[in-house]
């Protein structure tokens, strides 16, 4: 991960970043981008606001947003500085793995149950 800060928000299917970036000159734009599965995703706008103070943002198509488990990754230099991720999940199959782990806690919490009262038994 780079040494820059960012701020992340996702509102209304627009992504949107700001960053500080320390040493990046206003007159020379960071090569910044949002990318889903390897690929830049497009209409990107990057706005300078102050010093090293920087804002992207970056509607996410519809196409994107279907069922499962989605990564987004803010990059920079052509991918080769990782700035940020975004995981968006939705849908039946986020909802099986959630019923699961529901499950799964039940489960642990029955067993810790019958343990405190066998312990508690004991004594």
């Amino acid at each position: 991960m780079s040494a820059a800060s960012t701020e992340v928000s996702l509102h209304n299917g627009l992504y949107t970043a700001h960053l500080s970036l320390p040493g990046m000159p206003a007159d020379a734009p960071p090569d910044l981008a949002l990318q889903y599965l390897g690929e830049d995703l497009p209409d990107a706008h990057l706005v300078h606001l102050s010093d090293d103070k920087w804002r992207l943002e970056v509607p996410i198509p519809s196409n994107l947003l279907s069922d499962g488990v989605h990564t987004l990754l803010l990059v920079k230099d052509q991918g080769t500085d990782l700035l940020h991720s975004h995981v968006i999940a939705s849908g039946t199959a986020l909802s099986q793995d959630m019923r699961a782990e529901l499950a799964l806690m039940r489960a642990e919490l029955d067993l810790l149950k019958r343990a405190f009262r066998r312990r508690l038994a004991e004594d």
